[in-house]
């Protein structure tokens, strides 16, 4: 009774809030001051959930290869038990995980170094080549002096930077390395745990989401609830056709070009396809970042083949950007090229490559909830939700809502 009357007091109150306000100025002050501090104690803390964390990445890429052979083919071979046609499809999943990572590192990675290692050691020779090239291209004796010079100067460049910058370190990044083998070994670790963790998620899919759930309506109201899962289905619609999608496509132009290269005599074909590929998963700016160092590597090799590459890559990204992105991604982000281009740009300067990924789902959600927000407030001041409807707009009549359009 007492402790009611005192909470109903307005002095106790008045203090209450005065102490939450001097103690989260205290925090913040504390956050501000000792950033560093925080930040290493938060980074403790989020090495703890790292296994998790890959767990979940792990699962979550993995579970539209699961439903695909739960619908598809496993579903079709078992009838009548479902557990084991979630099981069986968790098995054949993870073997074909394991066996991409197997090719992966016994057969490309070693192939990516060779053709690394390849390419530094025919560095100069190429480097020789192009300046030939030129004197033959330029017969005036200034131009051939141009190159000469110019060639002299960026010779000197690299052998300053290998002889003063490069070598130098070595001793300092074998010891790096070796001290750095622990947190090599511990990384393998959280990934394989991670790898483990994520076979359980995917067991036990339906119990996690169920229970996920259930916290969510125990907390909310059911209209906010009700909410939460709305967005949170659309949210794993945009990320899943979104990311899986590029993940596909990306693999499917990676092999195509690893296909043209190697069937027609270019240098470098694995290590180019890889390139491509990988950063095809970048929308919008992903092609060129590929494309530019590539087509250095080939011009270096040969460049009338450049030429070639160039054409391909042009053609390849028009099929790409007309035919197969699309029916792999869709256009399920709904948003127009200008606001893909300022999401990538945007997000890409905060978080780097990993921002340019996601920035782009991430900025469809923001652009639908916003546009929701703005068609229901619309919707009861009873004034047209369309965009169309706001072309040539002179004004609204306050008492019809009528459009009153420019002449």
């Amino acid at each position: 009774m007492k402790s009611e009357k005192l909470k109903d007091n307005k002095y106790f109150q008045i203090g209450l809030t005065a102490f939450l306000v001097i103690a989260a100025s205290i925090i913040t002050v504390f956050i501000v001051f000792k950033i560093n501090e925080v930040g290493v104690f938060f980074r403790k803390i989020l090495a703890l959930f790292i296994p998790f964390i890959v767990g979940f990445i792990f699962a979550y890429l993995l579970n539209p290869v699961v439903k695909f052979f739960k619908k598809n083919i496993v579903g079709k071979w078992i009838k009548g038990n479902d557990k084991a046609v979630n099981n069986l499809s968790i098995l054949i999943t993870c073997l074909i995980f394991v066996f991409i990572l197997i090719l992966l590192f016994s057969i490309i990675i070693p192939d990516l170094l060779r053709s690394i290692e390849a390419l530094l050691i025919n560095l100069p020779s190429y480097f020789e080549k192009i300046k030939d090239y030129l004197l033959k291209k330029f017969s005036s004796a200034d131009s051939q002096s141009f190159v000469e010079n110019n060639y002299a100067a960026i010779n000197e460049y690299i052998n300053n930077v290998i002889n003063k910058s490069i070598l130098p370190k070595v001793e300092l990044w074998l010891t790096t390395l070796s001290s750095g083998v622990v947190g090599a070994v511990k990384t393998v670790f959280d990934i394989f745990l991670g790898f483990v963790i994520a076979i359980y998620y995917l067991i036990d899919k339906d119990n996690f989401i169920a229970g996920t759930k259930r916290i969510v309506y125990c907390i909310f109201p059911i209209k906010i609830s009700n909410k939460i899962m709305e967005n949170t289905r659309h949210t794993n619609e945009i990320f899943s056709n979104f990311i899986m999608g590029k993940i596909l496509d990306s693999l499917i132009i990676g092999f195509i070009t690893f296909t043209f290269l190697a069937l027609f005599g270019f240098p470098y074909a694995l290590l180019i396809g890889v390139i491509v590929g990988v950063t095809n998963i970048i929308p919008y700016f992903g092609p060129f970042i590929g494309a530019i160092p590539s087509a250095l590597l080939i011009l270096l090799h040969d460049p009338a083949k450049c030429l070639i590459f160039i054409i391909f890559i042009i053609t390849l990204q028009q099929i790409d950007g007309y035919l197969i992105g699309p029916k792999l991604c869709g256009s399920k982000t709904g948003l127009k090229s200008f606001w893909v281009l300022a999401s990538i740009t945007f997000f890409g300067n905060l978080f780097g490559v990993v921002g340019m990924l996601l920035g782009v789902p991430l900025f469809a959600l923001i652009y639908g909830y916003l546009d929701n927000r703005l068609t229901t407030t619309l919707k009861k001041k009873e004034l047209p939700i369309k965009n169309e409807d706001y072309f040539n707009l002179e004004r609204i009549n306050a008492q019809t809502k009528n459009i009153v359009k420019k002449d």
